[in-house]
Formats: structure tokens, sequence, C-alpha cells
């Protein structure tokens, strides 16, 4: 998981402006000032002061630890398969997301040896599905010195080889668990998001500066976490919270070509209010056209 935080804050600063229509000035950082309400930035927008913090969610616990050890663990398996994988191809292997975390280097090798040549023996003999179809294809299979059943897929892919971020192995990590256990362990993520501190920071400058205070909650997650469920998690942390922000924001960074800023609650109106019929972002980014606004 990488987060976004400078990107996220100047595209929330970007919906503002357009908002207000008037342009960000006297930028701060009060991090660097030691302030009393350390957040990631302060600023006027028109008349009005602003005052921004960012956190992450982290889609699953340990999601932090993985991507680490991603390069070490599963860099080779990619490199190894990807020269093999076919133009117009994508072959997509699933695992449980934690399954090799705790083992001995040794095992790590064990593990990655056996599974570069169960993909490459395997994935040629599969059927060729339309992209992301996970409804048909094999059942797990059980490989030696794999310490888990893992499942492969074979997707047919339009997207040029040469587009920044594509994948011709694509590595799916699996969060094990039915869909109540798993909406529990989200809405503590998000709970830890928006710990008090964050909210006791923005307090500061709206209490003693009258700075409208804006909370950004940045997800890469595509698959475990949407707007909606955000949106609800969000609510239920602040229903009971006397401090919490004028507005929070969900910056969505999970695609490499896209990002997506939803609103969870402006003032007294919630994202359900917000979106009582059709459903639009305030906001579609090229990532590489955002500048980090805190300079990290």
């Amino acid at each position: 998981m990488q987060c976004n935080e400078g990107k996220a804050c100047d595209a929330v600063l970007r919906h503002l402006e357009a908002r207000e229509g008037a342009v960000r000035s006297k930028i701060r950082w009060p991090e660097e000032e030691h302030h009393q309400g350390p957040v990631e930035l302060v600023c006027n927008i028109g008349s009005t002061l602003y005052a921004l913090e960012h956190t992450c969610i982290e889609p699953f616990e340990g999601l932090i630890k993985l991507n680490q050890e991603a390069e070490r663990v599963f860099g080779p398996i990619e490199m190894a398969v990807s020269v093999v994988v076919p133009d117009g191809e994508v072959w997509n292997l699933s695992l449980p997301a934690l399954g090799l975390q705790g083992k001995s280097g040794r095992e790590i090798r064990q593990a990655q040896k056996a599974l570069i040549e169960f993909i490459k023996s395997t994935a040629p003999t599969l059927p060729l599905l339309p992209y992301a179809d996970y409804r048909k294809g094999p059942p797990p299979f059980n490989i030696a010195n794999v310490p888990f059943p893992v499942t492969l897929h074979r997707f047919r892919s339009e997207v040029p080889s040469t587009v920044p971020g594509f994948k011709r192995l694509m590595i799916s990590h699996v969060v094990a668990g039915n869909e109540e256990t798993r909406e529990a362990q989200r809405q503590k993520r998000i709970e830890k998001a928006c710990n008090a501190r964050r909210f006791d920071k923005l307090a500061v400058w709206k209490t003693r500066m009258g700075a409208r205070t804006v909370l950004i909650l940045e997800n890469t997650d595509l698959f475990l976490t949407n707007e909606e469920i955000a949106a609800h998690n969000y609510l239920d942390i602040v229903a009971n919270c006397s401090n919490s922000p004028d507005e929070a924001y969900l910056f969505e960074t999970g695609l490499n070509s896209r990002w997506y800023l939803w609103p969870l609650q402006i003032g007294k109106q919630t994202f359900f209010d917000i979106y009582s019929d059709a459903k639009q972002p305030f906001g579609e980014f090229i990532p590489s056209e955002l500048v980090s606004a805190t300079n990290r």
C-alpha cells in the first residue's frame, strides 16, 4: 500500500477551488512549524481558511508489512513468469494474503520455485476467459512446498503491455473470512484511520482559527472497500463524535490510470443525501497530473 498524501490533498484542494471559485493561497504546513494542530496542510481558498488531514485506510490487517515484503517474496515469481505470458493474455494467481508471512527464507524459496513451475506448466492449459471473469475456471490447486491452495486464471487482455503498471502476471491477495467477518475488520480499520488524534488536530484549527476542517481517507483497495462501504463505516464512527470534521472525502487510488474523489460527508449532508439517485465522483484525476501539495 503506497499512500499519496500530497496528491490526495491536491485533488481535494482542486475540488474546493472549483466549488468556491477561488484558488489556494497562504499555504502552511503545520507539522514543519511544530504547531499544536499538526495537520498536513492549511491554506486559504478565497476568504475561507481550510485545514486538511490525510490518512490511509489499510485494506486488511498486515497489508503494510505484506507490501514491504512484496518485492522480495513475489517479485521473483512475477519476473520468471511474465516473460512466458503470450501477448494478449494476463495470468492471475490468487493466494491467501498473509500465506507466506512468518515463513523462513528456505520455505519462501521453495514456495517461489514451486509456484513458478506450476504457473508455467498449468496456465497454458487453462481456458482463455474474458478479462476478470472469475465465475469460470478450475478449482483451487494444491502444490507441493506451497502451504496453501491457490487458484489460477488465464484471461484475455486488450491492454498493450506498454501501458504503465501493466502486469502480465497478476498476483491477487485474498483475505479469508465471510462478509460479516470482513465487515467487522473493515470497520476497525476505518476506526483506526479516523482515530481521535486526527479529529483533535483538526479541531484545534476549527476552535482557535475558525478553519473549515477536512479529512481525507485514501483507499487503495479495489476489492474489499468501496465508496458506499466507506461511507457507511465513516458515518457510524462519527455519529456520536462531537469534534468530527466539517467535510470528509474518500480518495480512491487503487487504479494506475485514474483516481477518484468521493464525498463521505459535507456539513450535514452525507454521501447518501448527495447520491440519492445517479452517482458520479466529485473528481476524476490522472495521477501524473496531480502535484504533491505537502511536498511529501
